[in-house]
């Protein structure tokens, strides 16, 4: 993943929270510094759940409520609804990818030879589907990232902000990861642009979903077909299970700003 726009700051925190903080901080490093890569998007996820858990530390601290000035607090909330909400919409499709790869699975499985267009097809129009969801999100980032520049004026906020900007640019990869458009696809610019950087690279470095569109492109090799189907499948249901580990760190993340609104 590319590493993000958004430098970490510093801010200031009574000393018996500087090591959550720290903690925090160097999590927050290693996500934006993150290279793109096969396994990218399941190492970022994963780095996320690890992130969360260090930030629930830091504000289960009676400090962090202390220095937590309620306006910003309602701004996080928000903010943390979106997140939720866009987490439980990339669960939803990755589970609707899930099912059409095993869709295509079985029937190459069932008929061993490639009279399976409709399944095919099936799994392209999906596919399409997908960018078009992924371009509908990208537009509500806007919002999400419009109410991330209000001014650091709480130190404890600051540092969320931050961790909130990482968790946005992570699920854009995974957005991203999932809706790369085949070639016959007029999508959204921002998968277009994605697609372009993936033709100019050694096929060995697309992520599954890529390979699986090249090797059907060409339906020439069974084989090949089932070998990059069977790799997609297994991303998906490692993503699928750290999303859920993700999902529930969000949500107990927004229970604990619950909890600094009214102690």
């Amino acid at each position: 993943m590319a590493a993000s726009s958004h430098p970490t700051r510093s801010v200031s925190f009574p000393s018996r929270s500087n090591v959550n903080v720290l903690r925090v901080q160097e999590t927050l490093t290693k996500l934006k510094s993150r290279d793109s890569g096969v396994s990218a998007v399941q190492e970022s996820v994963l780095c996320l759940v690890e992130l969360y858990g260090q930030v629930q530390e830091l504000m289960l601290l009676p400090s962090s409520s202390q220095y937590a000035e309620r306006e910003f607090v309602e701004a996080a909330l928000e903010i943390s609804g979106w997140l939720i909400d866009s987490c439980s919409r990339i669960t939803d499709l990755i589970l609707r990818l899930k099912e059409q790869v095993r869709d295509l699975q079985s029937a190459l499985r069932r008929k061993g030879h490639f009279s399976v267009e409709s399944e095919i097809r099936a799994y392209m129009c999906l596919r399409k589907k997908l960018g078009r969801d992924v371009a509908r999100w990208v537009k509500e980032v806007k919002q999400a990232e419009g109410i991330l520049g209000m001014p650091d004026l709480d130190p404890f906020l600051a540092l969320l902000k931050e961790v909130y900007a990482v968790t946005i640019s992570v699920f854009k990869s995974v957005f991203i990861y999932l809706s790369v458009p085949t070639k016959t696809s007029k999508w959204s610019v921002i998968s277009q642009l994605v697609m372009k950087r993936a033709k100019s690279e050694p096929e060995e470095l697309c992520n599954e979903v890529t390979s699986v569109d090249v090797a059907l492109h060409g339906v020439h090799d069974v084989s090949l077909v089932r070998e990059r189907i069977e790799a997609l499948d297994a991303s998906i249901v490692i993503l699928e299970g750290e999303l859920e580990c993700l999902s529930r760190c969000l949500v107990r993340n927004r229970v604990s700003l619950l909890n600094i609104l009214t102690p």
